[in-house]
């Protein structure tokens, strides 16, 4: 029996000790090594990472300096570097399949590569020196053997290609592209088949890397009698991997720059230096619009390259730096006018880039951007100044607010009222605040336009009930908020509008109060289908959750139950508060999909000596149990002088 004893123990002992070994290879990363030879380099340079994932850059020059920034980024960033830039060169499909082939398709429709070499080829020699630095530093942080063997690209079997620098600019189209939606079709017709085309691929695009929704972020500026304040709210899809990383990058003779730069770009559309703050919202539009068959045509093809080895030919056709998306040559039963083609109109049509004025922001100069409109609020030492045409720009008294979309006016109305009401500015608690300005006008007004059922149920009283003692704010506990939105949501799928839209003047009012009455009945059985018949269980944290995915594959259906991962990186929902109309987000029903929950939140004050405060919830599926243990309230805001480094490396210049 001991002998027996001892076999099952040895046994369970090897057991346990493989199960860790296997544990720890499929979770856990080697920490980065104390010390990397990198060629290019004028001296030494240090890079340091927090607990928090908050990245310190010290260099002698600024040379060097872009270059660990980008070491850094290909390191530990590896997997969204590498899916944005292959999503940038349209070679989705060489990773995913047939599936990804109208994304890659859209990709060199809109001409994304090959417009980036060719900006990258027209940019003055000092930018050029500038992006090339940072293309070496993310050249060598994609081979090292930690990013190798990333687990996304482990589970993919796939190796990233060498990186060039112009691929920077490539994910800046990229994500330039996806920062704005595809408009509305003028009413002229029947859309042609080619538009309809380019906005299914944009949609399963914009689903495939979660990245969707920038349009919803806001920056403001309020003063108050002790200093002044700017925060930023960045909005950026549904995706849990980083879009954008907390850094502190400072070189000799050269400014500290802490704010957030973005993978596999050198830019930083937030951050504070000695000499300014600035918080720059990513817009660029586009347009549709119905124009006479130009008289000269310009057709670009482009060469798609596949998984099997096999290539495709991709046909575009521009004129006056627009695309055309109408048949050609024209044919009668395809054209609403005699002579009109649909032309879509967008800034990376031309071979432009914004890389420069990245660059001046980091040097204290106000930049003029030319791929996004550079929307945004630009702090110095001595004045503010609004940047670009943000459609939503109003003053109040001792501040001022911009964002991107009509919703946002009412998140300015709601900050207003709350810098009158406060002797000191409050970012913290006003980057939280979830009551809307706009339910406070249009809640009471729809339920004294309601026409109740000649018979109400105990639900529709009960429903009305907590209407009637809705406080406006979105908060997680609110039943309210649910019903009120899900009932919106229901009458704009009867009628076509909503009642109140926040395109129009603020007192116009339009109600069929009989489409009232059965959107409010719908709401009800909606609810009930969803989360049963007892009301308590029908709190805004469920309603609208926040649901995040990983790791880009997630919203691929022929991949989702194929890969060994498919359960592990699952869609994780957590509780959420806020609406498009108040300072906190959270989407909402009554917006078009997709929308997600991924926002970056901070604020600070000018002047190095201020740090910045960043608010954002960072996940981690790599980390054993993490999608289990991730907490549910809330995150909290940090300051980034605050964090102390854990790891470090220093990069060492090649010997003579």
């Amino acid at each position: 029996m001991p002998r027996l004893v001892a076999i099952l123990a040895a046994a369970l002992t090897s057991i346990g000790l493989l199960v860790a070994l296997v544990w720890h290879l499929t979770y856990r990363e080697a920490p980065p090594p104390a010390r990397v030879t990198m060629s290019g380099l004028d001296g030494p340079a240090d890079v340091g990472w927090t607990d928090d994932g908050v990245l310190r850059v010290r260099a002698s020059t600024e040379h060097d300096a872009v270059a660990a920034l980008g070491y850094a980024h290909g390191r530990q960033h590896t997997w969204a570097v590498s899916l944005w830039r292959q999503a940038a060169l349209g070679r989705l499909s060489e990773w995913f399949g047939a599936p990804a082939l109208p994304l890659d398709r859209l990709v060199h429709q809109l001409g994304l590569p090959d417009d980036a070499r060719a900006a990258y080829a027209d940019l003055d020699a000092a930018t050029r020196d500038w992006l090339d630095a940072y293309g070496r530093g993310v050249a060598h942080g994609l081979s090292s053997s930690s990013a190798q063997l990333r687990q996304e690209l482990v589970l993919l079997d796939v190796t990233p290609s060498a990186w060039e620098p112009w691929h920077a600019l490539a994910i800046e189209r990229l994500l330039s592209w996806l920062s704005t939606p595809v408009p509305n079709v003028p009413a002229l017709g029947p859309p042609p088949s080619a538009l309809d085309s380019l906005q299914h691929a944009d949609h399963h695009l914009r689903r495939q890397l979660q990245l969707y929704g920038f349009e919803h972020s806001i920056a403001w500026v309020v003063r108050d009698t002790l200093t002044t304040h700017l925060a930023a709210r960045y909005h950026y899809g549904g995706s849990a991997i980083p879009f954008l990383v907390e850094t502190s990058m400072q070189w000799d003779d050269g400014p500290t720059i802490t704010g957030a730069s973005i993978p596999g770009t050198p830019f930083f559309p937030m951050a504070q230096t000695d000499e300014a703050t600035w918080a720059i919202l990513l817009r660029s539009p586009k347009d549709l619009t119905w124009q006479p068959w130009p008289a000269s045509v310009e057709t670009r093809h482009h060469r798609m390259h596949l998984h099997d080895a096999t290539e495709r030919l991709v046909t575009a056709r521009h004129a006056a730096n627009r695309l055309l998306l109408s048949d050609f040559p024209p044919q009668e039963a395809l054209r609403s006018t005699p002579d009109s083609v649909l032309t879509l109109a967008w800034h990376g049509f031309q071979h432009t880039t914004d890389a420069r004025a990245w660059r001046d922001l980091l040097h204290g100069a106000l930049p003029s951007f030319r791929l996004i409109e550079g929307d945004g609020l630009y702090l110095s030492t001595t004045s503010l100044e609004v940047t670009g045409r943000p459609l939503v720009s109003e003053s109040f008294s001792g501040g001022h607010f911009v964002g991107l979309t009509p919703w946002s006016r009412y998140a300015a109305e709601r900050l207003a009222t709350l810098a009158a009401e406060a002797p000191a500015a409050d970012p913290i608690g006003w980057t939280t605040d979830a009551e809307s300005p706009w339910a406070a006008r249009l809640a009471p007004a729809l339920l004294d336009s309601l026409a109740p059922p000649p018979s109400p149920t105990p639900a529709f009283e009960e429903a009305l009930t907590y209407l009637l003692n809705w406080d406006f704010a979105y908060d997680r506990p609110s039943i309210g908020a649910s019903i009120f939105d899900v009932w919106l949501t229901a009458y704009q799928s009867a009628t076509g509008t909503l009642p109140l839209r926040p395109t129009l003047p603020e007192d116009t009012l339009t109600v069929d109060r009989d489409a009232l009455t059965d959107a409010l009945l719908a709401a009800i059985d909606t609810l009930d289908a969803r989360f049963g018949s007892n009301m308590s269980r029908w709190r805004w944290e469920r309603v609208q959750p926040e649901r995040w995915r990983f790791p880009g594959w997630s919203t691929t259906s022929s991949l989702q139950g194929r890969l060994p991962s498919s359960k592990r990186f699952a869609p994780l929902d957590l509780p959420n508060a806020g609406h498009p109309t108040t300072l906190a987000w959270s989407a909402s029903p009554i917006l078009p999909p997709p929308t997600g929950p991924a926002t970056w939140t901070a604020w600070t004050t000018p002047g190095a000596t201020t740090p910045l405060t960043v608010r954002r919830r960072r996940l981690h599926p790599e980390e054993p149990l993490d999608r289990y243990l991730t907490p549910h309230r809330p995150p909290r805001p940090f300051q980034l002088s605050d964090q102390t480094i854990s790891t470090s490396t220093t990069l060492v210049p090649l010997p003579d």
